[in-house]
């Protein structure tokens, strides 16, 4: 019974961070391929940005897409954590 409770609880935090990275993404990103320049930056070592003289961009670049990332995540396992304390609540009484 737990681990169908706590199967359940995934499937719908998984539902609430696809539905909060999509709700995110037009906040951090004009449109794809803007996201897909950051994730190139994100994966170009800074020192190369430095020496082609995009050191800033990249840095800038960098933030946008972690702060996407971190804020989709933390969606999603506290939505994760929200509805198995709910559940646990609900059962205990």
């Amino acid at each position: 019974m737990v681990f169908g409770m706590n199967v359940l609880a995934l499937v719908a935090a998984g539902i609430v961070g696809i539905v909060t990275g999509r709700r995110l993404f037009p906040m951090f990103f004009f449109d794809v391929d803007e996201f897909w320049e950051c994730v190139k930056y994100t994966l170009i070592p800074d020192w190369v940005s430095l020496f082609r003289g995009e050191y800033f961009h990249d840095c800038h670049q960098s933030f946008k897409l972690s702060g996407y990332i971190i804020l989709t995540a933390a969606a999603t396992c506290l939505s994760y954590y929200g509805i198995v304390e709910l559940v646990l609540w609900l059962t205990s009484n």
